[in-house]
């Protein structure tokens, strides 16, 4: 039992999933206690904003470290990864609001089933892009 285990945590896609659950039920945590306390003042656009600010920074120490064991330097991956983020902020936004302004859904369920969307894109652009190594190298240190 205890090799099975072991295996677990070295492979990267398990890591990568005890990470995303959490991360996932962190964002998903502010998002909900933000929306429920100042939702009504300050609309769930500015709640979208500021948890998305929030769990990206969190889940950005959390991937470098335990799942992705980086050691590249850290002010360019928190760019890239943050811009994978951007990315996914916007698409959420906009599903966000046709779940709650078209449809009329209420928003935080709503924000639960999109984040399950969003959540397969992030590893396949973090474990192609974000994260990978010789392609960062490449990109960091350009040959002349």
């Amino acid at each position: 039992m205890r090799e099975v285990k072991q295996r677990a945590i070295e492979s990267r896609e398990v890591r990568f999933l005890l990470a995303g659950g959490w991360n996932t039920v962190f964002g998903l945590g502010v998002f909900a206690f933000l929306q429920l306390t100042v939702g009504d003042v300050i609309g769930y656009p500015a709640v979208l904003t500021i948890s998305t600010v929030i769990a990206v920074l969190q889940s950005h120490l959390i991937q470098r470290r335990f799942v992705w064991h980086s050691t590249l330097p850290y002010g360019t991956e928190l760019l890239r990864f943050s811009s994978v983020y951007v990315v996914q902020y916007t698409a959420n936004l906009a599903l966000l609001a046709l779940a709650a302004e078209v449809m009329e859904l209420p928003v935080v369920p709503s924000q639960v089933a999109i984040t399950a969307v969003l959540i397969v894109s992030s590893y396949v652009v973090h474990r192609f892009w974000t994260f990978r190594q010789r392609l960062m190298l490449l990109w960091v240190v350009k040959p002349r």
